[in-house]
């Protein structure tokens, strides 16, 4: 695959996701992350809501096959995030989610109002961080 020739494909993909019940908070490229002349820029969606009962079945994700990681594990560089879904896509594409749980740091880039924020620390709410990989 040529990246150079499809350098939107992450952004396209992460824009077809979607969590029943959440709403999306945030549509971003990533370009703090991996993106190269190589490889195309991570790209990142938010949601913000209710935590569903069973994500892999809330989540859709066109094109996706997903999996819960063996053990969720402790998410760099966000403290208080736990990788909870992987998902392999087109075109050497995958992704992660990340739940932000009630200590992760919620960073002023989500746009999160202040009664949003109480929510997740109370946990009456979640916030999943889906991230858009391809090439790697």
């Amino acid at each position: 695959m040529v990246w150079a020739n499809r350098p939107n494909e992450p952004y396209r993909l992460a824009e077809g996701i979607s969590v029943q019940g959440l709403t999306r908070q945030l549509l971003r490229n990533d370009a703090s992350g991996m993106g190269n002349g190589d490889y195309p820029v991570p790209a990142q969606a938010v949601f913000y809501g209710p935590p569903p009962a069973d994500l892999r079945t809330s989540l859709t994700a066109k094109g996706f096959t997903t999996s819960i990681p063996e053990r969720p594990s402790f998410t760099l560089p966000d403290p208080g995030s736990t990788a909870v879904l992987n998902g392999r896509g087109p075109d050497d594409c995958w992704m992660s989610v990340d739940r932000y749980d009630r200590t992760a740091v919620l960073h002023p880039w989500l746009g999160l109002s202040d009664d949003q924020r109480r929510a997740v620390r109370d946990g009456s709410a979640v916030l999943l961080d889906v991230t858009v990989v391809c090439g790697v």
